[in-house]
């Protein structure tokens, strides 16, 4: 007589394979994956992040272009950092950004001295980012391992 395994709860069919015999055994695992798989389906798009993130740790020096140790990056492509002027970066994308869903952090500034630090999204391709001095002249050396975020949400 065959059993229909479908209609057990998961707590029976898992204490009829500790029961059974070999010949039912392949069916009624194969039920219980089944079961599994539909809960780990349902946990997984209930756990998907809202956004896509890009997180890293800037340093910058000199006259020289922030350098970026990327912690994370799910954007989809790369974001690349330049200094346009004293004081005066960019994080540049290849459209990843999108108007009114982006949001970012920077971490305040602790270098010592009296600084800074001003952001803006300018379009889907860049982030400005500023660093001052009290008298709010552009200021180079003051990001050092400075945290930002960039989320993008969908």
């Amino acid at each position: 007589m065959k059993i229909d395994y479908t209609s057990l709860s998961f707590i029976d069919l898992i204490n009829k394979i500790e029961a059974t015999r070999f010949f039912d055994l392949p069916r009624m695992v194969r039920e219980a994956f089944l079961r599994i798989s539909g809960r780990v389906d349902a946990i997984d798009v209930a756990t998907l992040p809202k956004y896509k993130v890009y997180t890293a740790l800037l340093t910058q020096s000199g006259t020289n272009a922030p350098v970026a140790t990327v912690l994370e990056n799910t954007l989809g492509g790369d974001v690349t950092w330049e200094r346009i002027d004293l004081g005066y970066y960019s994080a540049n994308t290849s459209g990843l950004l999108t108007l009114n869903k982006t949001g970012f952090f920077v971490q305040p500034i602790d270098s010592g001295v009296e600084a800074f630090l001003y952001s803006n999204l300018l379009d889907v391709n860049k982030i400005e980012l500023l660093t001052r001095n009290a008298a709010l002249e552009g200021l180079d050396g003051t990001l050092l391992k400075t945290l930002i975020e960039i989320r993008v949400y969908s």
